[in-house]
């Protein structure tokens, strides 16, 4: 079931709704408020210029923006806005990013898990090396979704993650643990 989208405050610096919807996700209060903000921070996002060639400054831009997309994607999928959260992981998601955005992909993975995206996780989990990278999480995906009976590789941080994502199931999820 999709949210619909409610219309709360207006920021002049429309940067700011970034870091809201953020503060809304963490602190887990408002989801339509969270979706608000994001559906704004989007917005400024997709309207950001970004010059071709390398140097340090077009790359802090894209690190910022990718990170910014993360943020709206995490509101998205916590408000089962899933189409348009999956639309974002282009820009936070690709092999490049893997190790700087890496604990945002390992939140995002975990929201998707929480929320039951099996479907997207297996297309996601399809890449080889992507699952290699996040093998931890692809056998949390596959032992609390879809068998498990499955042999874990490392146990002590499997126990770990599963024990965050049952946390977040409790928070953002239906109130219940996974497992």
């Amino acid at each position: 079931m999709r949210a619909a989208l409610k219309k709360y405050e207006v920021f002049p610096d429309k940067e700011e709704y970034i870091r809201y919807t953020w503060i809304s996700f963490a602190t887990h209060i408002d989801k339509p408020r969270a979706l608000w903000y994001a559906f704004n921070a989007k917005e400024f996002l997709d309207n950001q210029e970004t010059e071709l060639g390398v140097n340090d400054e077009l790359l802090d831009k894209l690190y910022r923006k990718g990170l910014g997309y993360h943020v709206v994607a995490m509101a998205y999928v916590w408000n089962e806005w899933f189409e348009e959260a999956f639309a974002m992981e282009e820009y936070f998601m690709t092999r490049m990013y893997w190790h700087a955005f890496r604990e945002g992909i390992e939140q995002y993975i975990e929201m998707l898990i929480v929320q039951r995206q099996e479907k997207h996780l297996a297309e996601i989990f399809a890449d080889t090396e992507f699952r290699y990278c996040f093998l931890n999480h692809y056998e949390a995906y596959i032992s609390l979704l879809i068998d498990p009976t499955l042999t874990i590789t490392k146990m002590t941080e499997f126990v770990t993650l599963v024990n965050k994502i049952n946390r977040a199931s409790v928070i953002y999820g239906n109130g219940k643990k996974l497992y």
